[in-house]
Order: C-alpha cells, then sequence, then structure tokens
C-alpha cells in the first residue's frame, strides 16, 4: 500500500510538469501525454482497488489517490476550455463520480449480482455476516477502554485475525465457484453522462454535480439539452462554510450574512445555466454539510426576503452512479410495502459518546410515531417495543421506516455512530452504523428523524459516513436526515405535512419542500433556517406507492368480509326456502 501511495504522489507530479512544458512551448501533444499519464494512473488505482478485499484498504487507496483526481478533473476543463469538445465534460464527469460513494455501490453491485446469478444464499450471509464481525472488532480495539484487560485485547486480536484469513477464504471460494457472480460484484462499470441525464434526471431538472479541492471548486451542470463545465474559486471556502454551519447549528443570527456570502460563492454564478426549477444536487467536500434550501438568494435586509427553497425543489443524490444502481436493484427486489415506526422512550440516564451530554425523554418523538399511526396502516412501536431487534426483524420488509429517536455522535470511528432503541436480551439497544452496514433496508423511504443524522466525518471516495449514508449502503435509496440537532417540540409539525403531503401523492422532495415552506409561511418559530433547513432530503422523484399496503394489510379484512356475506346470504336464502 505504501508503495502504491507514493507511485500516485508521482504520476501527478509527472504530468504536471509535462503540462508546464507543453504550456511554455504550445505543444498540444505534449499536453495529450501528460493526460495520458494521468489515465494510466487512473488505470492503476481501479486495477489495485479490485484487487482489495478489506474495506480499510479501499478507504486508504480512495483517500491516497484523491490528489490523482484533483489533477485529472483540473486537465479535463483546461482542455475543454482550449477545444471546446465535450468529450472532456464526460471525462471529468466520470472522475467525479469516482470520488463519491463507492463502497455504496459496491454493495449495490453486490445486491445485483447475487441476484443475477446462482450463488447461495448461505455463502452471501456468509460475506455480511464476516463483514459485520469484523468492524465490530476493529471497534472495539480502536475504542479500547481503562477496562480492557491484557487478555481481553490480545483474544480480540486473535479472533480478529481469524475473522480475516476466514474472509480472505471465503473470497478465494467466491471467486473459484461462482466466477461470474465474483467478476460482476467486483466489477464497477461507471455509467456515462448521458446515461445518468437520461435515466437518472427528469426532464424538467437540471442536475448539478460539484467536485471541490483546496483551491477550486469544478461543477457540472447538465439538463436534457446543455451542459456546462464551469471553475469556480474554493480560496476560503471551506472556512465561510463551517463559519455558516456553524450559524445554523447553534441559531444564530448572524446566520443570514453568512448563508448569502456562501450563496454568491457556490450558487449564484450558476444561475445564467439553470432553466428549471427543479434541481438534483451532488455536493462534495464541506458542501455536504450544508442545505441548499437556506441559501439566502438576495442580501440580508433586502426585500422580498428570498430562500432558495422558495424558488427551487432541491434533491440530492450520493451520486449520479449509485442512483442508476438502485433501479436496477430495486427491480429486482420489488417494491416493498407497509410503515414501521419506532420511538423508544429515555429517562436521561443513558450515557452519550460526546462527554456529559444526557439523553431526556422526547414526547416529540412518540408524537411524531402516534401521527404516523393515524394516518397510516402499519407497525407503530413507542417506548419499551422499539427495540433493535425488532427494526432489524422488520427493516427488509418495510415500505417506510422511520425512526424518531436519540443518536450518538463518535467523531473519530464513525462506524460507532449509532442510533439509540431499546435493549433486549439479544440486542444492546445501539444501531450502530456498522451494523446497518450488514442489514438489506430496501425500503422506499427511511425517515431518520433524529439529531445529525445526515452529518458525519467526510472520507475520500465516500463522501459523509453518517447515518443516512450507511442506510444508502444498505440499500435504501431514499432518506431524509438532519445536518445538526432538531428541536423536538416542533419536528412533528413538519413531519406531520410532511407524510400528509406524501398521502396525497406528492414525490418525496416536492413533499418535504411544501412541509418546510408551510412551517415558514404559518409558524413563527420556524422563521430562523435552524429550524427547518436540517431536514435534507436524498433520492429519487417518485411518490411512495401508499395504497398498495392499504391494500395489503385489509385484504384479508375483504375476504374475511365476502365470506361472511356469503354465509348471511345462504342461511337467509335456506330459511326462506324452508
Amino acid at each position: 500500500m505504501e508503495a502504491i501511495a507514493y507511485t500516485l504522489t508521482l504520476f501527478p507530479l509527472q504530468a504536471v510538469l509535462l503540462e508546464q512544458k507543453a504550456s511554455e512551448i504550445a505543444d498540444f501533444e505534449l499536453q495529450q501525454a501528460s493526460l495520458k499519464t494521468l489515465q494510466a494512473a487512473d488505470s492503476a488505482v481501479t486495477a489495485s482497488r479490485l484487487s482489495y478485499q478489506s474495506q480499510k484498504s479501499k478507504e486508504l487507496m480512495s483517500a491516497n489517490s484523491k490528489s490523482l483526481y484533483n489533477a485529472l478533473i483540473g486537465m479535463h476543463y483546461r482542455l475543454y476550455q482550449k477545444t471546446g469538445d465535450k468529450l472532456h465534460i464526460n471525462r471529468a464527469f466520470l472522475y467525479m463520480e469516482k470520488n463519491k460513494a463507492l463502497s455504496v455501490m459496491e454493495n449495490l453491485n453486490a445486491m445485483e449480482a447475487a441476484r443475477f446469478y446462482d450463488i447461495s444464499e448461505r455463502v452471501v450471509e456468509a460475506e455480511r455476516s464476516f463483514r459485520e464481525d469484523i468492524a465490530f472488532y476493529q471497534l472495539n480495539l480502536n475504542t479500547l477502554s481503562s477496562s480492557s484487560s491484557p487478555e481481553q485485547v490480545e483474544a480480540w486480536k486473535r479472533e480478529l485475525d481469524r475473522l480475516t484469513h476466514a474472509q480472505d477464504s471465503l473470497f478465494d471460494i467466491i471467486r473459484d465457484q461462482y466466477p461470474r457472480y465474483y467478476k460482476t460484484r467486483i466489477a464497477l462499470v461507471m455509467p456515462d453522462l448521458e446515461t445518468v441525464r437520461r435515466d437518472v434526471v427528469d426532464p424538467d431538472e437540471t442536475m448539478i454535480e460539484y467536485f471541490y479541492t483546496d483551491r477550486e471548486l469544478y461543477v457540472l451542470i447538465a439538463d436534457t439539452e446543455t451542459t456546462h463545465f464551469l471553475k469556480l474559486k474554493a480560496d476560503g471556502l471551506e472556512k465561510d462554510i463551517r463559519f455558516l454551519y456553524d450559524a445554523l447549528r447553534n441559531n444564530e443570527d448572524w446566520a443570514s450574512e453568512a448563508s448569502y456570502k456562501v450563496y454568491q460563492q457556490v450558487f449564484e454564478p450558476l444561475q445564467s445555466y439553470i432553466n428549471d426549477e427543479k434541481l438534483v444536487v451532488i455536493p462534495d467536500g464541506p458542501l455536504l454539510y450544508i442545505p441548499f434550501d437556506q441559501f439566502l438568494m438576495k442580501p440580508p435586509g433586502a426585500e422580498p426576503h428570498q430562500y432558495l427553497l422558495e424558488a427551487y425543489q432541491t434533491r440530492r443524490l450520493l451520486s449520479g452512479s449509485a442512483a442508476l444502481l438502485y433501479k436496477g436493484v430495486q427491480q429486482e427486489v420489488g417494491i416493498r410495502y407497509g410503515v414501521t415506526a419506532m420511538a423508544p422512550l429515555f429517562d436521561g440516564s443513558e450515557g452519550s459518546v460526546r462527554a456529559g451530554d444526557q439523553f431526556g425523554p422526547l414526547p416529540g418523538a412518540q408524537k411524531e410515531v402516534s401521527m404516523l399511526d393515524q394516518l397510516f396502516q402499519g407497525t407503530f412501536l413507542t417506548g419499551i417495543d422499539a427495540t433493535e431487534e425488532t427494526f432489524k426483524q422488520k427493516c427488509a420488509e418495510s415500505g417506510i421506516l422511520h425512526l424518531a429517536t436519540h443518536t450518538a455522535i463518535n467523531d473519530q470511528f464513525p462506524n460507532a455512530t449509532h442510533l439509540l432503541l431499546k435493549g433486549t436480551g439479544k440486542e444492546d439497544g445501539k444501531l450502530n452504523i456498522y451494523e446497518i452496514y450488514g442489514q438489506h433496508i430496501p425500503a422506499q423511504l427511511g425517515f431518520l428523524s433524529g439529531c445529525n443524522t445526515g452529518f458525519g466525518t467526510i472520507k475520500a471516495g465516500e463522501g459523509a459516513i453518517s447515518l443516512g449514508h450507511a442506510f444508502a449502503y444498505a440499500g435504501c435509496p431514499n432518506t431524509v436526515m438532519t445536518l445538526w440537532p432538531i428541536k423536538d417540540d416542533l419536528v412533528p409539525d413538519l413531519v406531520q405535512v410532511f407524510y400528509e403531503k406524501l398521502s396525497e401523492g406528492l414525490g418525496k422532495a416536492e413533499a418535504l419542500r411544501e412541509a418546510k415552506i408551510h412551517c415558514l409561511k404559518n409558524d413563527d418559530l420556524f422563521v430562523h433556517p435552524y429550524y427547518w433547513s436540517s431536514f435534507i432530503y436524498s433520492g429519487d422523484l417518485t411518490p411512495v406507492q401508499l395504497s398498495a399496503f392499504v391494500f395489503q394489510d385489509y385484504l384479508w379484512m375483504l375476504v374475511a368480509g365476502l365470506m361472511a356475506v356469503g354465509l348471511f346470504v345462504g342461511i337467509w336464502c335456506y330459511r326462506r326456502w324452508q
């Protein structure tokens, strides 16, 4: 790995020197040679990633190759400016996509491969089990406490070593006995821009994909007819975004000034290229921490006051490639119906990863589940019934998963971030990210109504490692999540309008936008974007198929009713005959 990392630093350096020389002597062929050098490095990265089995090795590869893709995208931008050849836009799109949600795509690829090729479910389940167990022991060793004895630590190390070797042996078996599955599983075929534009972006939408470097922010804008490739200055942008995030998170008065400043940097320069009122945003880097809805489109104090929310409907995607893979997996898996909503009760005794925090009761969360119970048919669990064990039993068969609870964030070890449910003899009640990775969650919608469920450490090649990311990895293509702590007493109002709009047939992105606008316009408590813009939606445009699970739940009642009517008519006819 060290040798590969060193080599990856040499490729961009060599390419930069070649391009500088080409610029000095105006030699286009030398510039092309520079590009081929970087493309060779990309091929090496792809081949190396396919040869690695452990997730840790793949993460290191992604981190080491970040500078390579910075150089490749920058090179294609300059060549596009020079030649006007759209080929360079298509290649830049490919490299942008190679830096987003790679583990999610690999897992979706494995799901699809398992359904196309004849592989034992027992083998697939063993693969998942090894992944979860290895993550468990790695986490234990990374978060050693003073109570961990040397003997316990050695036992964990031995077990981790055993599991790693067993996983390698399983991969050898899969490669030898199920070669078609193995090749399909590890091969990540990235779709081109035209395919994503046709199959992922709606005809009345504009897609905006960002790629962040320390100095530049590259932006690709595409609708049904046009494509644009821009470069914006990024000097100081990360600092400004963090300043804005803190202002939003802490409900500060100066959030307006911070919002307008970032808007001028990352969105205002794009407006002349946007022809639609619906946006698909694929953020990158620190932009993952900012909800675009809250951008002020006029200077603070200017009238009329306008948020981007009021001008555009937005939805996020992890990547265009992942969105396309979801469509294929959903067609194979089929649509799930039914609602499972959970809201455990707390008494303030549960501890937090962040020192000094105590988790108190959440009456608003209880209210959310009660409201859903009135709107829909399904499974609605509160208090001690909202257990981790039940979640794991229901998550593979539910159409909507709504979890209203506390979250515990671990910035140092993101896999230890968890949702708090109730424990049983089998589960401890901490639904960790690494455990979610091991589940199969083909729900139409996951609503993670807790604090910071969309916030997490940003990793190269992935994005923010959050609870929302974990749900996406497990197969849930559409998620509502939050970017900072939310007010328990105000959330039910927004949640109720959202689900009412869903029940009326609105798409998920439109329903969330309508809920935010309703709260902003009708409740003075929602004036500050702190209260409403924390909720973001990532996923497709389609409405949730609500009528189908009403049909399922009432089918047995219809049959029973018909039988009762038939019995009554039979008795009546018999008596008339008598």
